[in-house]
């Protein structure tokens, strides 16, 4: 390792100490120097980017400006309202020449009021194509002037879109546009820095840089194509990408890109990165070697401590003392040495006498402790044997104990069972005597039942033979009906025969004979509910001799259920009489098994305090025999460990 020596860990600490803060300096300088060249590019492409948008727009506007001038020209506006294209023509190409020489136009076109094209002043055998859905002419057409970057047939360019107007109404449109020459003279004024326009598909439309090709459309640039500006950074280059709206402000039709050359920024800061290495480096060569030569000042001497220290450990307290001219700790430390030796010396030849005399008592001290640890064993063993016994015998006061505990629960649920059974067999007792007088009350009740059925059967038929004779005297009634009948029509042709003197004794036998006609209606009225009567009574005759025999059966039933009852009344009786004896011999039992729970389980007590004893004092013994063991074996040790000792001492040179 290389931290085994102190020489090397003065070394290391020194390198540590020294290296880290160069380090935190370097490092604190480092990125506090790209914070502030990183800074300073962004704030530079940040002017850059303002002083782009700066010059668009102000060539935005400059190219309104002239547009709207020559958008009030008479000449043209005479033109367009007779539609006539030479005259057009003839008004414009000496405009277009000038501002082409003076403004970088390339395109100067003149719509109607349609939003079809009328004449272009830079292509003028092309006209006549539609441009109503382009919607920077549709707001031109609609009175407002813009301008800004444009598709045209000559491609994309900072293009101005005026309305002409003549009477107050509009009747065409302006279109004006700059060429490439616009960007130049951007460049012109910044110094590293490429610009290029691009469509919303990533193609090139026009650049600073010969060589430019297509650019994949990231989400960076989807971004920039929603109206944001993004600003990306390498080694190399730090790019912006502006967003291109068209004249009315509303779709971007593409994107600017500032492309920032920043390699010799990043050419200095790699060189300040070496020249810090560099200057930690040297740093580190001086540290270490003022390391060195300090760590060696400190080294030499504690090298020769360090030796002096081995040899007193191997016993040699022969040794040199040390000798050091200088005045700081290591001098203390030295002399410290020194002293140390010569007081160990002395040490030693005192303890060299002192383990001679344990040695020799050690051996004394054994010789009683192994005397007395006999005797002690001998009473252990004799009082293991009592405890052992003692312990059988409380383990089976116990078990009985236990098994009297359980017999007494179970004679006391007996008893409690005895108790219920004869409380039960009094229930029973009285139910049965109460059910034996009910049904002597039965027995009595179906004897009344009987001679009330007897009654009511004489009753009956003798109300049968009451309607018989009913029956009689309805034929009687109904004979004498038929024989009052047949007079009273004998009496009605008698009273035909006299004529008028006989008509009033024939209104008589007229009503004669309608009453006994009645009388013989009611008589059969009579004959037939007597009938019915009759079949009633014998219906009711039958029935109650049918119900007489049922009762008869039943008083006959209820008295043998009386005379059982009075047996099984008998037999309860002789049964709660037993039950009580029961339970009465069970509550003895429950109170001596108590009695004898009580005092076995007083005999387990006093066995378990006898086993108690006999082990304590058993116990004591054990523990006498092994205190006395454990005296043995320290005064063995001690004399092992005087004689070590004593081994030890003659080690040292004294």
């Amino acid at each position: 390792m290389f931290t085994k020596t102190l020489n090397r860990k003065i070394l290391l600490i020194m390198f540590i100490t020294a290296i880290i803060p160069i380090i935190a300096i370097s490092l604190a300088n480092h990125i506090n120097t790209s914070q502030a060249y990183s800074e300073l590019i962004n704030d530079q492409q940040l002017t850059i980017q303002n002083s782009v948008t700066s010059q668009l727009t102000i060539a935005s506007e400059d190219l309104l400006e002239i547009s709207e001038s020559y958008a009030s020209n008479e000449q043209l506006i005479s033109a367009l309202n007779s539609d006539d294209r030479e005259q057009m023509a003839s008004v414009l190409d000496g405009i277009f020449q000038r501002l082409k020489e003076e403004h970088n136009l390339e395109v100067f076109e003149i719509g109607d009021e349609q939003g079809i094209v009328f004449y272009r002043a830079h292509n003028p055998e092309k006209f006549g194509d539609d441009k109503s859905g382009d919607q920077a002419i549709n707001s031109a057409l609609s009175g407002e002037s813009q301008a800004g970057f444009a598709f045209g047939s000559s491609g994309l360019n900072i293009r101005a879109f005026i309305p002409i107007q003549s009477g107050g109404q509009t009747i065409g449109t302006l279109q004006t546009g700059l060429n490439d020459v616009f960007l130049q003279n951007i460049i012109q004024s910044l110094s590293g820095v490429s610009i290029s326009l691009y469509n919303d598909q990533g193609e090139s439309l026009a650049s600073t840089n010969e060589n430019i090709e297509q650019i994949t459309i990231n989400n960076d640039l989807k971004k920039v194509l929603t109206g944001e500006t993004i600003t990306s950074e390498d080694s190399n280059y730090i790019v912006t990408y502006l967003p291109m709206f068209e004249p009315t402000q509303t779709e971007t039709i593409g994107f600017v890109q500032i492309k920032q050359d920043i390699s010799d920024v990043s050419r200095v800061i790699a060189q300040n990165e070496v020249i810090g290495m560099v200057i930690v480096l040297i740093t580190l060569v001086f540290v270490i070697v003022v390391s060195v030569l300090f760590s060696r000042g400190i080294s030499v001497p504690l090298k020769q401590v360090a030796t002096n220290m081995n040899e007193i450990s191997n016993g040699n307290l022969l040794v040199k003392d040390i000798k050091y001219r200088g005045k700081d700790e290591l001098k203390q430390l030295s002399d410290s040495v020194n002293s140390m030796k010569n007081n160990l010396k002395e040490i030693i030849t005192n303890v060299s006498k002192a383990s001679k005399n344990v040695s020799n008592k050690s051996e004394k001290l054994t010789q009683s402790a192994k005397e007395v640890r006999d005797g002690s064993e001998q009473i252990a063993s004799t009082m293991q044997e009592l405890s052992s016994g003692t312990e059988n015998q409380a383990t089976n006061s116990t078990s009985l104990f236990e098994v009297m505990e359980d017999f007494e629960a179970k004679i006391q649920h007996a008893n409690n069972n005895g108790n219920d059974m004869a409380n039960m067999s009094t229930d029973v007792l009285e139910m049965t005597q109460k059910g034996s007088q009910l049904m002597h009350q039965s027995v009595s009740q179906m004897k009344t039942i009987d001679d009330v059925v007897q009654t009511s059967i004489s009753k009956v038929e003798g109300l049968q033979e009451q309607s018989k004779k009913i029956s009689t005297l309805v034929k009687v009634i109904n004979d004498i009906a038929e024989q009052t009948n047949l007079l009273a029509l004998n009496a009605a042709i008698e009273a035909a025969r006299a004529g008028e003197h006989g008509k009033g004794f024939a209104v008589v036998a007229d009503e004669v004979r309608k009453l006994a006609g009645q009388a013989s209606e009611s008589a059969q009225d009579i004959t037939s509910i007597v009938s019915s009567i009759q079949s009633e009574t014998g219906n009711v005759v039958h029935s109650l001799n049918v119900g007489y025999e049922e009762v008869n059966k039943g008083r006959n039933e209820i008295e043998l259920t009386g005379q059982s009852f009075e047996a099984i009344n008998e037999s309860v009786t002789e049964m709660a009489t037993k039950i009580q004896e029961i339970s009465a011999s069970l509550r003895e039992i429950a109170n001596n098994s108590h009695a004898m729970k009580s005092s076995i389980e007083e005999i387990a007590s006093v066995s378990e305090e006898s086993a108690a004893g006999v082990e304590q004092v058993a116990a004591s013994a054990q523990q006498s025999t092994s205190s006395m063991e454990e005296i043995t074996r320290n005064a063995m040790e001690l004399d092992e460990l005087a004689v070590d000792l004593n081994n030890h001492v003659k080690r040292f040179k004294l």
